[in-house]
């Protein structure tokens, strides 16, 4: 009975009173639990079953509501809210064998639109590189037919969408399967104006937008070091130009830093999660302090302490004072900070985050939506007993960071015959 009242002051103090959420309402993503390989190839092997979709929560009374319920027999994969909380740009994947391609659609379902289109020749592309038939494809959607995707939507200052995308037909460097590489894009609002921002030789994920207008994103570094502990967090701007390692390169616990968001009002720290090399994107909470040596281990405050991934297979869950391989949890993902302009005690203090507290890393219904903070609380939020729910934020409007203009560039011909470096 007590720890039952303990976990009923928890929540009534740190969710049903706690001003970063007090009858607010909460947007996600319903979706079943990917069971992918490596963290890199979610888009090709990492869906087993169709379903769920965009939903607000309310805080104050529970309810639940759709949003484009028309595409509910799909996959929605990661999305983002523009500034202004009127609309939202997500990645997308009809029960078929297509890839994921970016939609945006209002907060109050209207306006759906498609932005992003297979390119003209897709149906070559699928013919040369398909491991399957399409025959095979038709039978099983799920199965990955070399068609590009289109994923991680997210809205620039300037009004613009970078996501990450396969376009570039790249493969993985460890050969021997059919493992694409995403480098980002940018796209005006309406879809047009397609442009590649990175020649990146390998993946490259989940861009978000700093403070300072920058692109922070996941960059997987394979030159002269380990495969397995080279994916660290990376900015650029939103031209492509000035790319900065931002934290992890000379570090192998955790193996991958990813889902990287900076802190708002704090501008030295970052949340990410920290996650194996494989199987795919769950793992650690971390915060990064850029005020300390950002290659070393000292710039990481573990957040979720009994769960580090470590080498390069990340389930590693600390049991009885041990590191030990367990497949149990709890695991976490889509950290996302809160915070108030008007009380910047509490920025870097509380994120939203899913969390499987401890089931299976790929039970498909066993993700849900929490709170953490720095002081070691976790508490339940909300939950789907039939799906996974990820990537919550609250439905509210945010300061629009300023529109960063890059590096100046010379003008050169097509053929110039040198290049600046």
């Amino acid at each position: 009975r007590l720890f039952r009242e303990l976990q009923d002051r928890k929540r009534e103090a740190l969710v049903a009173e706690n001003p970063l959420l007090k009858g607010k309402k909460l947007l996600l993503v319903k979706r079943y639990a990917y069971d992918s390989n490596h963290y890199y190839d979610e888009h090709n092997s990492g869906i087993r079953r169709f379903g769920g979709g965009l939903s607000t929560v309310s805080l104050g009374d529970g309810a639940v509501a759709p949003i484009a319920p028309q595409l509910s027999g799909g996959v929605v994969d990661r999305y983002d809210l523009s500034f202004d909380a009127r609309r939202i740009a997500f990645g997308y994947r009809p029960p078929k064998p297509e890839g994921f391609r970016i939609y945006e659609i209002g907060v109050d379902s209207s306006g759906l639109r498609q932005l992003t289109f297979p390119p003209e020749d897709e149906s070559r592309r699928i013919a040369t590189y398909s491991v399957f038939s399409r025959e095979d494809l038709q039978k099983d959607p799920c199965r990955y037919g070399h068609w590009t995707d289109d994923k991680h939507p997210c809205y620039l200052p300037d009004g613009r969408i970078v996501f990450t995308s396969t376009r570039t037909e790249r493969s993985v460097l460890c050969g021997g399967h059919d493992l694409t590489v995403t480098n980002l894009h940018r796209m005006n609002a309406d879809g047009t104006g397609l442009h590649r921002l990175s020649q990146g030789a390998l993946s490259e994920f989940c861009p978000t937008v700093m403070n300072d207008g920058r692109i922070l994103y996941n960059r997987w570094e394979y030159v002269d070091k380990g495969a397995g502990a080279v994916q660290w967090v990376w900015a650029m701007c939103p031209d492509g130009s000035r790319s900065e390692e931002m934290g992890g390169s000379s570090t192998s616990v955790p193996p991958v830093l990813n889902q990287a968001r900076h802190v708002p009002g704090c501008n030295n720290l970052i949340v990410c999660l920290g996650a194996g090399h494989c199987p795919g994107n769950m793992g650690a909470i971390l915060l990064l302090d850029l005020h300390k040596a950002k290659r070393s281990e000292a710039a990481m405050t573990v957040l979720t302490p009994g769960s580090l991934p470590k080498g390069n297979w990340g389930l590693r869950q600390m049991r009885n004072g041990r590191w030990v391989a367990d497949v149990y949890g709890p695991w976490y993902s889509d950290p996302f900070p809160l915070a108030d302009p008007a009380a910047a005690s509490v920025a870097g203090k509380f994120f939203l985050v899913s969390c499987n507290p401890d089931g299976l890393w790929n039970d498909p219904a066993g993700y849900g939506i929490c709170l953490l903070d720095v002081f070691g609380n976790r508490v339940p939020i909300y939950s789907d007993p039939e799906i996974s729910c990820w990537e919550a934020m609250p439905l509210e409007p945010r300061p629009t960071p300023l529109a960063v203009a890059g590096s100046s560039r010379p003008a050169e011909a097509p053929d110039a015959p040198e290049a600046t470096l």
